[in-house]
């Protein structure tokens, strides 16, 4: 047996890989939210795990480092306008880069379920996921909100509403169509 089947051999079956996925992602936004970059490094590693069990390894790895530049960027953006800080006052700390690139991976794998949902739906679960897990994030001394939460979350939730369906559509795309 050569390297490359015994590699194919330890990766999850596709109905199960993204529903464990998509749970492990609540257990990764709160150890990175919490415990932020005491935790960055081992969540960078698992990352890197999940990218070696996922059914296609380049396919997924890419498109999880351009969703997370796209994320990212936005990030930089609404922090360098004030709409949040983050604790140790940095633009956009590891914690959150490695959190994007989970998200990322998710996007593709566990939560493509809401490409089969109506657009305005996908927007919607944006605005209200994101202004959610920032309210919690804030509650947990991750981030504070100097606009307040009205206008900080709002801000947050009209990216979000952008974002989620452009980046769910491009991953329907990308995935549906071969190299």
């Amino acid at each position: 047996m050569d390297i490359d089947q015994r590699l194919n051999s330890i990766r999850l079956p596709s109905a199960f890989f993204g529903p464990l996925v998509a749970l492990s992602f609540n257990l990764w936004w709160f150890a990175a939210v919490y415990w932020r970059d005491q935790v960055a490094l081992m969540l960078l590693g698992l990352w890197l795990v999940l990218c070696g069990l996922s059914p296609n390894r380049l396919r997924s790895l890419l498109l999880s480092l351009a969703f997370a530049a796209i994320g990212l960027s936005l990030e930089l953006v609404l922090s360098l306008l004030g709409v949040y800080q983050f604790a140790n006052q940095t633009l956009v700390p590891l914690w959150l880069i490695v959190l994007w690139l989970h998200f990322s991976f998710c996007l593709q794998h566990g939560f493509l379920f809401l490409c089969r949902l109506p657009l305005w739906q996908q927007s919607l679960a944006g605005a209200i996921a994101a202004a959610w897990s920032y309210f919690a994030a804030e509650a947990l001394g991750a981030v504070e909100l100097p606009f307040g939460y009205l206008s900080s979350l709002s801000l947050i939730a009209g990216a979000w509403a952008l974002l989620l369906p452009l980046m769910l559509n491009i991953s329907k795309y990308y995935w549906s169509h071969e190299p």
